[in-house]
C-alpha cells in the first residue's frame, strides 16, 4: 500500500494571513488536527491544534473558543 492509497485529496488550507479564530473554526467543525498553510501554491507552514496550546495562547480550549466565535478574534 502507498500513500497515495489513503491520503486525503481534497485537502483544506489556509493562508498565513487567515484569522486564528477561522482555523480555528476549520480545525473544530471539520473535526481536523491540522491544516497546511498555503502561499502562492506553495506549502509554507502547518497549524495543528497543538499549536493554540504551546505558541501563544494561554488556558485555551478549542470548543470554547468556538463558541465564541468571531467575538473571541478581539482576545488574540
Amino acid at each position: 500500500m502507498l500513500v497515495r492509497d489513503i491520503m486525503t485529496k481534497n485537502v483544506v488550507t489556509v493562508s498565513p494571513e487567515t484569522k486564528v479564530v477561522d482555523v480555528a473554526e476549520i480545525l473544530f467543525k471539520n473535526k481536523f488536527h491540522g491544516v497546511p498553510v498555503v502561499r502562492d501554491n506553495e506549502v509554507v507552514g502547518i497549524i495543528t491544534a497543538t499549536d493554540f496550546f504551546t505558541k501563544g495562547t494561554e488556558s485555551f480550549f478549542l470548543p470554547t473558543y468556538i463558541g465564541f466565535g468571531k467575538e473571541a478574534s478581539a482576545f488574540i
